[in-house]
Order: structure tokens, then C-alpha cells, then sequence
């Protein structure tokens, strides 16, 4: 009978300690920082990131992110930053739409090269490819997209880490300076009051 009375207290118990963190710790040490676990945020809102509220309609395969970390051979803790990043976003493409590349791409793209960051080469060559074509018409099945997506997100991750405190990210963490979803105008506005 006190067996009974303490199953409780060891679910509730069990329960708080497995709850899932909204974002990572902001700490100058990023081995602190956890991963954020695939639609967790949204699922605790009710409001997932789906193709219809996405701010991109184009969308990653986990096993395509895991391929890339594996082949570029990350730091472990840029490992996290970029899982982290990919699974806030539900795995949606930060950098492209199927109209061509999105406004935080290029803002990105310019404030790396105002502070003086420099992307690896194969990627700079590329970006100066796709920024000057005249259309954009892009797949979700397009490799050369699709590592172009991955290469800005590791450059991104790089350029965060070694400039946090030179921008307006020291607010926040990497995975919330990029929009994930389509919102109201009025209830962003409202959101701010």
C-alpha cells in the first residue's frame, strides 16, 4: 500500500525533469547549449510550421542535414547549432523560397561581408552565381540548392558565433533571427505593445 502512494510523486517527478527547453541556454559557453527538439515549440502553441505558414515553402529531409554534418565534420558544438537550427524551423529552408532567396539571405549575405566574415570559396562563387541571375526558379530537389542552403546555414552558425556581440543578436538565440512563419501584421504590432 505505500508502494502505491509514492507512484505519484515518481510520474510527477519524471515528468518535470524530462521537459523540453524552448531554446538554447544564452551563454558564452556553448557547450552548455541544448538542442531544440524538433516542433517542440509550435506543439506547446498549437501552431506547427506546416507548408501553408511556413515563410518558405520549401522544406529539408533530417537525413539530407545529417549527411552534411557528417560530411563536413563539424565542431560538437556546431553540430548542435545546426540540428538546433534546422529543427526549430521544422526543417524548413531558411535562405531560399521557390521564388529564389529570401530577404535574411541577402541581409546576411551583406552584413557577413560588411564585418568582414569570409565564406569558404566554393560558396562565395556560388552565391555570386545565383545573386546575379536574372530568375530564380527554385526545386527542393536541386542538390546544388540544397548544399548552397546548408553551406549559408554553416556560415550563418560560424558568422554568429564569432560576431554575436557586434550585432543585434545578442538578444537572441541563432534560431530565432530568421522568421519561420508567416504572421499577422496587426498581431505582430500588437505582439509589440
Amino acid at each position: 500500500m505505500k508502494v502505491l502512494k509514492f507512484i505519484p510523486v515518481v510520474f510527477l517527478f519524471c515528468a518535470c525533469n524530462t521537459k523540453q527547453t524552448e531554446s538554447a541556454p544564452e551563454s558564452a559557453n556553448n557547450s552548455e547549449r541544448l538542442i531544440v527538439q524538433r516542433d517542440t515549440v509550435y506543439l506547446i502553441r498549437n501552431a506547427e510550421i506546416t507548408p501553408a505558414n511556413s515563410y518558405s515553402d520549401l522544406f529539408l529531409d533530417s537525413t539530407t542535414v545529417e549527411q552534411f554534418l557528417q560530411a563536413k565534420k563539424l565542431s560538437t558544438d556546431d553540430e548542435k547549432s545546426f540540428r538546433s537550427f534546422y529543427n526549430y524551423r521544422n526543417g524548413q529552408f531558411a535562405w531560399f523560397t521557390s521564388l529564389g532567396f529570401t530577404e535574411q539571405a541577402k541581409g546576411f549575405w551583406n552584413l557577413q561581408d560588411e564585418l568582414g566574415s569570409k565564406a569558404d570559396k566554393s560558396l562565395r562563387n556560388k552565391m555570386d552565381t545565383l545573386l546575379n541571375a536574372d530568375t530564380s526558379s527554385i526545386s527542393r530537389f536541386d542538390t546544388s540548392i540544397i548544399n548552397t542552403e546548408l553551406a549559408l546555414t554553416n556560415a550563418y552558425v560560424q558568422f554568429y558565433k564569432n560576431n554575436r556581440d557586434k550585432t543585434q543578436f545578442a538578444l537572441t538565440s541563432p534560431e530565432k533571427a530568421i522568421p519561420v512563419k508567416k504572421q499577422n501584421t496587426l498581431v505582430l504590432a500588437d505582439s509589440i505593445l
